[in-house]
């Protein structure tokens, strides 16, 4: 019998038959609006109803703490995994794919590691704690991430929106450092497990953008023809209280549920009653870690995903130790301050800066000069005559903290003089090299000056009864060692030394570490710390306007190797590369993109004047080349000792051995 009142939500909620009051015509096709399945929320103040047979019937569930669960997802909170409210800005969401079976090719990005999965490396002192992915599985996410980037390529070289293919390149760039992560660092099992659903993340919401650029979104406009009434995509759906939004989604084959409130009993027809899908099929149990509520109050779906998003890039991204340098005075001074210190400096022919004499006792602090060694690797002419241009007479903005390093200087490794004291820096930096690049992946590190990582390199840094300056030092590095591991699960072995290894050479406790792997550690620490430098100065000038996914890519290109500009990796099969290879030519598209990136910095009308108008067809020999080469470098390490009042670590090359 049909309702002519609509029933209070107690009633519905004791009778959920009120929903059968009318049955729906069966001639006709279904439609968006009809109801072929429905089922009563709790209360009975709202119900759901989906016109597709078939359907399981999900619910909206409110948001009183969002945090992450067991598995390292937010339950029914987290768009990966169950429907969220149709939201136009995030339309790309309710086109995830929803879990496949077992055997589908995709269903990877839906598992969840065990400790079976972990396999514990032992590097250096480190005991315990830190490990990898097995190999098997981590090949077939990297195989995946291939393919699904190589299709970002075909589509960003063919689609014509090009704000859906900045978002598609961001979500692709995203997914390459995600993998990088996994593929080469050594974390903790809770580390990986992060890791392994950030790719997921990543992953399935750059197909699911895909998808929804090419497949839906053409059957929404009218560009393809809609689908049948029948079917719908194997993807997550939405859900909905809008009519015009439910024709859309129909036309377009996602799923959708509308909810309707009790009010709407009487006018809507309700084929059959099914049940909800439990809550219980994703995982709602508490976490182990310490898991802050990133969310509670009025469900807003663009403010959830903004929270769930930042709370995992947090969790996964490397921390710069120049993090305090970034809320120095630099990011509160008035631009025309940086502009009038340069008021005083005229341009003169070629040169950038006008480079007054050193003033007897003026600080010299870094290196300014290369080392005379055949240990250190070469750079390219111009760094070294850059080097003993910059005009060190500036007062920085940042001048006590900012001295040190995000890693051991290479030059550190060819200034003792004495061989065995190279080989002794060498060997502790290959035991402590793992827990070095694991401290940037947690916490908050901080630079750490040339006094404690010669301390560290030396591997004298036990407690002794004294309290001498010596022991002092001692200290620092204690502390520095115990501020890399706090809270992590980590544990070390100080006492018992073995040997270390570097590639295939195994370098016993002592003994002498051939030249070439002097030479390959100098460049790894150059690259290491040259790629954290300019990463945290670009950071620090970046105009606010000029922040873009075009220039995330040009920093990018500023480094060589599959990894791009991710700040912990070497590859030295390409360390010919780059800002410092033999040949100009292959140097010119570094430089390019260096200055590129630096036309996008605070003051860059100024400083950059004379490298702003060269292009690379101007470019018509070696000699033009250079005298680019040189402006290049010397305005990149004018900016960088301004604000952090040191020399910067430059690049530097390895030569194939010969």
């Amino acid at each position: 019998m049909s309702l002519k009142m609509a029933p209070t939500a107690e009633e519905l909620n004791r009778n959920h038959n009120l929903l059968l009051h009318r049955k729906p015509s069966t001639a006709r096709p279904a439609t968006a609006y009809a109801a072929t399945c429905a089922a009563v929320l709790p209360g009975g103040r709202l119900f759901v109803a989906t016109p597709y047979e078939n359907l399981p019937l999900f619910a909206p569930h409110p948001v009183i703490e969002m945090k992450i669960r067991k598995d390292f997802r937010f339950g029914p909170h987290d768009y990966i995994q169950w429907p969220q409210p149709w939201c136009s800005p995030l339309c790309h969401l309710a086109c995830i794919l929803s879990r496949p079976a077992e055997n589908h090719k995709l269903s990877i990005m839906w598992w969840n590691p065990t400790m079976s999965d972990f396999t514990e490396v032992r590097s250096g002192i480190v005991v315990t704690g830190l490990g990898k992915l097995g190999l098997g599985v981590t090949r077939k996410f990297c195989t995946l991430v291939a393919e699904l980037r190589e299709r970002c390529k075909c589509f960003c070289g063919a689609h014509s929106n090009r704000d859906e293919v900045t978002l598609v390149q961001r979500y692709s760039r995203a997914l390459q450092e995600r993998t990088t992560r996994l593929e080469t660092l050594l974390l903790t099992f809770p580390q990986v497990c992060m890791a392994v659903v950030g790719l997921q993340r990543v992953f399935l919401e750059l197909h699911a953008l895909l998808e929804y650029c090419e497949v839906f979104k053409p059957r929404m406009n009218g560009q393809s023809p809609p689908v049948s009434s029948s079917s719908t995509a194997p993807v997550l759906g939405a859900f909905t209280w809008s009519v015009d939004e439910a024709g859309m989604l129909f036309d377009a084959g996602i799923p959708f549920w509308f909810v309707h409130p009790v009010s709407a009993v009487p006018n809507v027809s309700v084929g059959r009653l099914k049940p909800l899908i439990p809550l219980s099929s994703v995982c709602c149990e508490a976490s182990s870690l310490a898991a802050p509520v990133i969310y509670k109050g009025v469900p807003n779906v663009e403010a959830q995903y903004s929270a769930l998003t930042k709370y995992m890039t947090d969790a996964v991204q490397i921390s710069s130790p120049f993090q305090s340098v970034q809320q120095s005075q630099l990011s509160i001074v008035p631009s025309t301050t940086l502009v009038n210190r340069n008021e005083r400096h005229s341009h003169r022919g070629s040169r950038p800066y006008d480079i007054p004499p050193q003033k007897s006792g003026q600080s010299s602090r870094g290196r300014w000069t290369l080392p005379d060694s055949p240990l250190y690797p070469p750079s390219s002419p111009a760094w070294s005559w850059a080097l003993g241009k910059v005009d060190r007479s500036r007062p920085s903005f940042y001048t006590h903290e900012g001295a040190g390093y995000a890693f051991p200087s290479p030059q550190l490794f060819v200034t003792p003089g004495r061989r065995d004291k190279i080989s002794t820096y060498c060997e502790n930096y290959l035991r402590f090299r793992s827990l070095l690049r694991f401290r940037l992946c947690h916490g908050t590190p901080s630079l750490v000056g040339n006094q404690t990582w010669r301390q560290l390199l030396i591997g004298d840094f036990q407690e002794k009864k004294n309290s001498t300056s010596a022991d002092k030092k001692r200290g620092q590095v204690r502390d520095f060692i115990g501020n890399c591991l706090l809270g992590t699960g980590v544990q070390l072995d100080l006492t018992n030394i073995g040997p270390v290894t570097w590639g295939t050479t195994l370098i016993a406790p002592g003994s002498l570490v051939p030249d070439r792997v002097v030479q390959e550690i100098a460049f790894e620490l150059s690259h290491l710390n040259f790629q954290c430098e300019l990463m945290a100065i670009d950071t620090l000038y970046i105009l606010p306007q000029r922040k873009s996914e075009q220039h995330q890519t040009l920093v990018e290109r500023c480094f060589f190797g599959t990894a791009g500009g991710y700040p912990l990796t070497a590859d030295l099969n390409r360390a010919h590369e780059g800002l410092s290879a033999a040949q100009p030519l292959e140097r010119k598209d570094y430089i390019f993109a260096l200055r590129d990136v630096m036309m996008d910095w605070k003051d860059s009308a100024q400083r950059c004047k004379d490298i702003k108008d060269y292009s690379q067809t101007c470019i018509y020999n070696d000699l033009t080349f250079e005298t680019l080469e040189r402006r290049v470098a010397l305005v990149y390490l004018q900016y960088f000792h301004d604000a952090i009042g040191r020399a910067a670590v430059i690049p530097l090359r390895l030569d194939p051995p010969s």
